[in-house]
């Protein structure tokens, strides 16, 4: 097995990737404001987000582009293929920070600071309320049943809410063991 390592800026905090659509490798760089896209010949294209201190964490393909969440400024961003972003400012502090796209290219988006999962959906935006009180919600993936599954930190639980915002949570064996992860199998 063979790895290569490629040098980012300084300060770049580099936090989470995601294989695009356009077959690049996506990643946000916390430290430096910045979505960054590496190509398969080794180029790394940086893209400046407009917010400053945004707090850019997770990142999500879609058709035509990567969502990403700035838990700081409490918005959404998306940038294009080529570069071009666009920010969502929630009308609800939520601070976003876990992000998923589901089949019908919605976007779901943990909120941790109002304990909600919101759903973005063109330019409609809605919130469904947590069960758990200070559940922290995390990272969300979706599921192949066409669900969107999340994490409760401090909760320590797993959750999962269908498109129509029916949550139901499963309590985890161990205590204390606040999930953060979380990741969809092929199954």
């Amino acid at each position: 097995m063979e790895f290569s390592f490629y040098d980012t800026t300084d300060n770049a905090a580099p936090y989470s990737l995601v294989l695009g659509a356009d077959k690049n490798l996506w990643f946000s760089e916390n430290g430096a404001n910045r979505i960054a896209k590496l190509s398969s010949n080794g180029n790394i294209d940086v893209y400046d987000i407009p917010t400053l201190n945004c707090g850019a964490s997770l990142v999500t393909t879609a058709k035509n582009g990567v969502y990403f969440t700035e838990y700081i400024a409490n918005q959404i961003g998306f940038i294009d293929f080529v570069g071009h972003i666009i920010e969502y400012l929630l009308a609800t502090k939520c601070s976003p920070y876990g992000i998923t796209v589901d089949d019908e290219q919605s976007v779901w988006f943990s909120c941790m600071e109002s304990n909600q999962i919101g759903r973005m959906r063109g330019s409609e935006i809605v919130y469904f309320d947590i069960h758990t009180p200070a559940s922290y919600p995390s990272f969300l993936t979706s599921g192949s049943d066409g669900t969107i599954w999340f994490c409760e930190n401090q909760g320590n639980k797993i959750g999962r809410i269908s498109k129509h915002g029916e949550i139901t949570e499963f309590a985890l064996p161990s205590q204390s063991s606040a999930p953060v992860g979380i990741a969809s199998g092929k199954d």
